[in-house]
């Protein structure tokens, strides 16, 4: 386009579809490290219980859900996490998922509001992204691709 009065010649660069994906990479981000923060806080409490359940915790991003999923790995020999969690008919509840939770709430939502990194208001969209450089959630969203 060019300017009617100076003749100048400008062009347009829309930001809209690198915004909407460095902000899907961001969540993704922020569910990885709420995922690790409460594998870590679980392990802390069930290591006392169970070594082998301590190592047998994992994390993993369900991507088109959405969601967190933070529990016992298939295949490393801790099949009893839910009966250490919840109890049994002859065996007490030792908590340790829903306590690393509950606990630490608050640190969890700060946790996800510092590592979405929104955009502030009155900047321009270009002063967040440089040219041919990827953000560290979208690095990552290529990982889970």
């Amino acid at each position: 386009m060019a300017n009617k009065e100076t003749g100048e010649v400008f062009t347009y660069e829309s930001y809209k579809p690198r915004v909407k994906y460095v902000m899907q990479a961001n969540e993704i981000l922020a569910a990885r490290e709420v995922g690790k923060f409460i594998r870590k806080e679980a392990k802390k409490k069930v290591h006392k219980i169970s070594e082998t359940l301590s190592k047998a915790l994992s994390y993993k991003i369900k991507r088109k859900l959405g969601e967190i999923w933070v529990g016992v790995k298939d295949g490393k020999g801790a099949y009893y996490g839910e009966m250490v969690e919840k109890g049994t008919s002859k065996s007490a509840a030792h908590p340790f998922l829903l306590p690393a939770i509950e606990e630490n709430r608050g640190y969890i939502i700060d946790l996800i509001a510092k590592t979405l990194h929104p955009i502030d208001e009155g900047t321009a969209v270009s002063d967040h992204f440089e040219p041919g450089e990827m953000t560290e959630g979208e690095q990552l969203l290529q990982e889970v691709k």
